[in-house]
């Protein structure tokens, strides 16, 4: 599972888009507009959370 922001500046967002779009059945994008690099969570904390437990739900 990986969370990125499309403000990353760090990291580019289009390396893990073209990582998810390679490999569905391994990765789990979640996409957060506007949020800079480690900032997916500070971005919207209730968003994030759901999207986590939903994947962890299904996954473990």
């Amino acid at each position: 599972m990986l969370f990125h922001g499309t403000g990353d500046t760090v990291v580019p967002y289009a390396t893990s888009a073209e990582f998810a779009r390679d490999r569905p059945d391994k990765v789990t994008l979640v996409t957060v507009e506007g949020a800079s690099h480690t900032g997916a969570w500070n971005a919207d904390p209730d968003a994030y959370g759901k999207e986590l437990a939903a994947f962890l739900a299904q996954h473990t």
